[in-house]
């Protein structure tokens, strides 16, 4: 991203080889309706199916500068994000069965400089992970009892974020964690996420009781 500087709204209009699906990209926030609401940010989203090459069209087989790149991360974050909500849940099949490459995505994330707006408004990811990669520009912040601490960016670390889904799935024994990125006044910042999203037919099932006593002994949960 960083090396074309251009930004994906250009990209797409100039290439005529992308044929990028709609719903794709987004700039801002459509539903603003104050600046105190304008999230400084454009990103660009990519259907796991559309990188490991099983949805069967040419959509990127001409983005040759990163493509490949890209396709490495999707490829190891998705074993990655497996793994890890297997060991959390102690759950061997749920997640494979219905963490599907249709239903999970990569999401590209630009932050032009801003001294005025939010790069992203404070929220939390609706999927069971997220698994964030950050360029050296700071601007992740994290809500931990009622304060905004910055993620120090670490090239050789990725960020685990825990969401809705498995807030939800857990009975609350694993938080969502808010979150917000905030502009930066002089330089643009890029950022790669990975979403561990459930297919649209998965049915909602309790965690083991196995994973709950975990959590009491770790002390996530009070008894």
């Amino acid at each position: 991203m960083r090396r074309e500087k251009k930004t994906f709204e250009k990209k797409t209009k100039e290439n005529k080889f992308f044929n990028f699906s709609a719903g794709s990209y987004r700039w801002g926030s459509p539903n603003a309706t104050c600046i105190g609401q304008l999230s400084w940010s454009e990103a660009f989203h990519i259907p796991l199916t559309h990188m490991l090459g099983s949805a069967g069209t040419n959509t990127f087989r001409c983005f040759y500068v990163c493509s490949w790149t890209i396709q490495q991360f999707a490829t190891q974050v998705s074993i990655l994000a497996q793994t890890l909500a297997e060991i959390l849940a102690q759950v061997s099949t749920f997640f494979e069965e219905n963490c599907l490459p249709r239903s999970c995505y990569i999401r590209l994330n630009r932050y032009p400089p801003c001294p005025l707006a939010s790069g992203l408004m404070p929220h939390t990811d609706s999927a069971f992970l997220t698994i964030l990669h950050q360029d050296q520009v700071r601007g992740l912040q994290m809500l931990k009892d009622g304060k905004w601490f910055a993620v120090k960016p670490n090239p050789d670390a990725l960020i685990i974020i825990i969401g809705d889904l498995f807030q939800a799935w857990s009975n609350g024994v694993y938080k969502s964690v808010e979150h917000r990125v905030v502009t930066n006044p002089k330089l643009e910042r890029f950022s790669m996420a990975y979403f561990f999203c459930p297919s649209d037919a998965t049915v909602k099932c309790q965690m083991p009781v196995s994973v709950t006593g975990l959590a009491y002994y770790l002390g996530l949960k009070s008894p």
